[in-house]
């Protein structure tokens, strides 16, 4: 018998059953980043597996499985009897008065989870006002500890980065998601990187002056108002994005792979001619044209626009 393959079979199980419970609301948000606090214990069940399977000692291995069970189980019941633990919402506030920040900054990853981006004007918030010079954020399913970020301010330009720390580089706390509402007509910038995640950034009531989105089996929502950035570049894998635009406007979308998809409204053509690697697709009209590249394989790139008003 194998008792690694029967100590794996456990994991699943285990593991499987408190993301089903979790889903269906049996345990509290944050259960993910909870258990995986404690994955050294895994590697002690593996070692035990292991051993089991050089002694050929049939019990040894039971035991590991057992152990595997009975450790996911205790952790799960001992969630649903002390929700803080799984780290419920943490809120924050960051000053942009003093010192004054005119120019943001904002830098995210997520794994598992989702960021969201509004204007204090479209989303009611607590603690606060439309007319405040405050970033609110707020954090879910992570510990207080993943809820660190990292904040700088100097010469009226901010930068706020989310996580601040990673367990593995360039990653996030599985299952965190972030919420941030800035003041409204906030001059921003967006990195928003996602695996496995979902983005929903409302730009219609900021000035956005450049949007980088990068999709990992990923989705995202973007809505753009009047003042469109520069430039939205998407890149990634296996992504899908949606891209609400004003009724009219000029705008260039060039995907850069030809493993790509796209859904356009019909004011667009294809352009034909020029050097580059890519397909372009035009929409005309009066001043500057809001730029899109989407620069990856297997990405599904859908632009909607805003109905024409009557009258």
């Amino acid at each position: 018998m194998s008792f690694g393959r029967l100590l794996f079979g456990a994991i699943l199980t285990g593991t499987g059953g408190v993301l089903l419970a979790s889903q269906l609301g049996y345990l509290p948000r944050g259960v993910v980043p909870w258990f995986l606090q404690f994955w050294p214990a895994l590697l002690i069940l593996v070692g035990i597996a292991f051993l089991a399977n050089a002694m050929k000692n049939l019990i040894l291995g039971w035991i590991a499985a057992i152990l595997a069970l009975a450790a996911i189980g205790l952790g799960a019941w001992w969630l649903a009897h002390n929700q803080a633990a799984a780290g419920d919402a943490h809120v924050t506030h960051v000053d942009l008065e003093r010192p004054r920040v005119e120019a943001l900054t904002i830098d995210t990853r997520t794994m598992g989870g989702k960021v969201v981006l509004r204007s204090a004007a479209s989303t009611v918030t607590s603690g606060g006002t439309a007319k405040d010079r405050t970033l609110h954020v707020t954090f879910t399913g992570v510990s207080e500890k993943d809820a660190a970020y990292r904040w700088n301010a100097s010469g009226r330009s901010g930068l706020f980065e989310w996580p601040k720390s990673a367990l593995i580089p360039n990653t996030a706390p599985f299952g965190g998601s972030v919420s941030i509402v800035a003041p409204r007509r906030s001059a921003v910038r967006i990195r928003a990187a996602s695996i496995l995640s979902g983005a929903d950034l409302d730009l219609s009531d900021l000035r956005p002056e450049a949007c980088s989105l990068t999709l990992y089996s990923s989705a995202a929502r973007v809505t753009v108002g009047a003042n469109a950035p520069a430039r939205l570049t998407i890149r990634g894998t296996a992504g899908a994005a949606e891209i609400r635009l004003p009724a009219s406007g000029p705008v260039r979308v060039e995907f850069r792979s030809p493993l790509t998809a796209r859904s356009l409204p019909e004011d667009f053509y294809e352009h034909v001619g020029g050097a580059r690697t890519g397909r372009l697709w035009v929409s005309e009209g009066k001043g500057a044209p809001f730029e899109i590249i989407v620069d990856g394989a297997l990405l599904y790139v859908k632009i909607k626009r805003d109905p024409v008003k009557a009258g």
